[in-house]
């Protein structure tokens, strides 16, 4: 009996601790063989409990109100039957441990979902779909609603807010385990995990902050290169360590007569994480390495010209040398139709802004490597409206260019640049103001810089 107290008391929170025990033969049945509850109560009464204690000094201490009515209500009595030592509530239909959840898995579930959001929300697919269901609002609803539709440009938030709220839950469940297993007060499974899970937990930790700490807006402008390869290789190894740690954790929970394969795969995070893997795993499905023409504009530009695939207007693709170490997104340019000997496809402009650029610019590549599906961008949601003002500045004009080439409304355009016809080519200028007959080209070298907010505001006015 005092092995049976003393396991209770560490499984169970102070109020459900049993202090009294009653020693049954047999307990009463119906005729089809169910417990007699109301000839189970009145054994009860007829018969002396075996152990009586008194309440320990934590059980003094105030209860939740909504606990408090509760427990009031509830028998603290349990009864032990001598042939196979099984356990009853007086009041079995209230099973506090089923209504209250297992907080330290909570906590797991809860990181687990905020790391499948975190990696879903930059599936290329997830975001052609989110994107297409937002910008297929009609043009005839009020503009409140198409404006709030154009946000969706925004989902890039969500990636870094999941991201934190994901170490955050992790740096919850990492503290609270250590101090349940230091105190040794905390029901559950709380601080009774294996070592091993402990040991990858903190690796975790440690590896979250690190990509948290790469990730600041500052450091990542600054070591660029570093911040995309730390989050690479260091997201993967996260990943694969919550492989490893869900597998463990069920491995330390799992009944004795359940297997590891069944208890893992009842556990949510374990498909949670399948989600997670696929998604990762799935650009790299397309990863491809394909022709490229290139089309000089100037010493300062190029456009490169692909065939592989027609994309959506407003969408950017993503080119690579070293497809492991570093990759570079570009707005496309769609050609859904083969002009001037040109194949149908895409193409995409780029300007000298470093040295991966550069590279490209002076000793162009008959191949290069392109992975996932061409993703829309933020001139996806240009459909949405009636009437578009277009401010760019620089090399800023690549984006746009799907967009003035093949208009989905009438458009203004004003681009502020040095040099415009050295740096992109008189030919670029020309097509420009072609499609935009009343466009603004503005050479900041002879001009100085413009008003650009005066400007828009006077354009949206005409």
């Amino acid at each position: 009996m005092n092995i049976v107290k003393t396991h209770l008391q560490k499984c169970q929170p102070y109020y459900a601790v049993p202090s009294q025990f009653h020693l049954l033969d047999e307990l009463p049945v119906t005729s089809n063989g169910k417990i007699n509850k109301q000839l189970l109560k009145e054994s009860i009464s007829d018969t002396r409990p075996l152990v009586v204690e008194k309440a320990s000094s934590t059980a003094d201490l105030p209860l939740p109100p909504s606990l408090q009515k509760a427990i009031s209500d509830t028998a603290d009595t349990t009864l032990c039957n001598r042939s196979n030592s099984s356990f009853v509530d007086e009041k079995p239909d209230l099973d506090w441990e089923a209504a209250v959840p297992d907080k330290r898995e909570a906590v797991g579930h809860a990181t687990a979902v905020n790391l499948t959001i975190a990696v879903l929300i930059r599936q290329e697919l997830v975001i052609n779909a989110i994107y297409t269901v937002a910008c297929s609002v009609p043009k005839s609803w009020p503009l409140w609603i198409r404006r709030r539709a154009a946000r969706v440009f925004h989902l890039g938030g969500v990636h870094s807010g999941a991201g934190v709220s994901a170490a955050l839950w992790m740096f919850a469940n990492t503290t609270g385990d250590t101090a349940c297993m230091t105190l040794g007060t905390c029901g559950g499974h709380w601080g009774k995990p294996s070592v091993a899970v402990k040991v990858i937990t903190w690796i975790i930790a440690a590896l979250f902050v690190a990509m948290m700490a790469m990730a600041y807006p500052t450091v990542r402008k600054a070591h660029h290169n570093r911040f995309e390869v730390v989050h690479r290789f260091v997201g993967w190894t996260v990943l694969g360590l919550f492989w490893a740690q869900v597998v463990l954790t069920a491995n330390d929970t799992k009944a004795t007569d359940v297997s590891l394969g069944t208890a893992a795969v009842r556990t949510p995070a374990l498909w949670l994480l399948v989600v997670a893997t696929l998604s990762v795993a799935s650009s790299w499905f397309w990863l491809r390495k394909v022709s490229v023409r290139a089309e000089a504009l100037s010493k300062h530009a190029v456009r490169l010209l692909f065939d592989y695939t027609v994309p959506v207007n407003g969408s950017f693709t993503r080119l690579s040398h070293t497809p492991l170490l570093e990759w570079h997104s570009f707005a496309t340019i769609p050609a859904p139709e083969a002009v001037d000997g040109k194949p149908k496809g895409y193409s995409l402009v780029v300007s000298n802004a470093g040295d991966w650029t550069r590279a490209m610019i002076e000793q162009p590549r008959p191949y290069i490597w392109v992975r996932g599906v061409p993703t829309c961008g933020v001139m996806r949601i240009a459909t949405l409206f009636n009437r578009l003002v277009i401010v760019a500045t620089g090399s800023g004009i690549g984006p746009q260019l799907g967009h003035i080439l093949s208009p989905s409304c009438p458009t203004k355009l004003i681009w502020s640049t040095k040099d415009p016809e050295n740096t992109f080519g008189k030919s670029m200028c020309q097509l420009l103001k072609s499609k935009c007959p009343d466009a603004v080209i503005w050479d900041t070298r002879t001009q100085g810089r413009p008003d650009l907010v005066c400007c828009a505001n006077g354009a949206s006015k005409e």
